[in-house]
């Protein structure tokens, strides 16, 4: 049986971890382009069996290229989540740098790890379309974060 405090900290990271590892493999070569168009390319043509195959390449290419915010965002959603659940009173102005120290230091190295593969080429524009990811993730949880506090503060009495 697990202790309530390792289970509380296994219930903050594990899913970050988890994730961590599905980021890491899908920055591999088993994802490459090569390898997603051979799942991508088919649900292209079967929702839109009249597209120009230029128009499939363009759309192929776009939905690979968004891949890396929406992936990116829910790393930063989750290593946020962890944070803030294994240190509760840690102040906004620090939360925000770690999680987004940790979530770029993860993309960089993605990208640095691509750099040395023969079917997939690592690149700085990779990371900054990570880094919107990470960013808008940010921008929503303190935002959030703002809001619960302005809601949790004590109504002015009526005069």
């Amino acid at each position: 049986m697990i202790d309530p405090e390792r289970r509380r900290l296994l219930s903050a990271w594990l899913p970050l971890l988890l994730w961590t590892a599905l980021v890491w493999l899908l920055g591999s070569d088993y994802f490459s382009s090569t390898q997603t168009s051979r799942i991508i390319g088919p649900l292209i043509d079967w929702a839109l069996p009249d597209i120009l195959p230029r128009d499939r390449a363009d759309l192929l290419g776009w939905l690979r290229l968004s891949a890396h915010p929406a992936v990116y965002g829910v790393e930063a959603l989750l290593a946020w989540r962890a944070l803030r659940r294994s240190f509760p009173d840690l102040a906004l102005g620090r939360l925000a740098p770690l999680v987004l120290g940790a979530s770029v230091l993860l993309a960089s190295a993605d990208e640095i790890r691509q750099v040395g593969s023969r079917v997939r080429d690592g690149s700085p524009v990779g990371v900054g379309l990570d880094l919107l990811g990470i960013l808008a993730a940010i921008a929503l949880l303190i935002a959030l974060e703002r809001i619960r506090a302005a809601r949790a503060l004590p109504s002015p009495p009526d005069p």
